[in-house]
C-alpha cells in the first residue's frame, strides 16, 4: 500500500488468491471469516491513515470454473 501511495495510485486492489484448501469440510469457516474481518479492518484503518484512496476487492467466485487455466488437476477436476 505504501508503494502504491508513493506511485500516485488512487485505489488499491485486495486479491484473495486461493483459499488453501479443496473443500470446506477441512476448515473452520467461522475462524476464517473472523480472521478475514480482522484483516479487512486493519487494511481499512491503515488505508485511512495513509490516505491512499479507494479499496477494491477482486471477487473470486468459482475461480477454476471461470478460468480453466489452473495449474493442477486437483483445482480443475471439481469444475469439469
Amino acid at each position: 500500500m505504501d508503494v502504491s501511495k508513493q506511485l500516485g495510485a488512487k485505489a488499491y486492489v485486495l486479491w484473495g488468491g486461493r483459499e488453501g484448501y479443496n473443500t470446506l469440510w477441512n476448515t473452520n469457516l467461522r475462524h476464517e471469516l473472523d480472521t478475514l474481518a480482522v484483516f479487512m479492518k486493519l487494511v481499512a484503518a491503515y488505508n485511512k491513515k495513509i490516505g491512499l484512496g479507494q479499496l477494491l476487492l477482486e471477487p473470486k467466485p468459482q475461480v477454476c470454473c471461470v478460468w480453466g487455466g489452473s495449474p493442477t488437476q486437483i483445482h480443475t477436476t471439481p469444475c469439469i
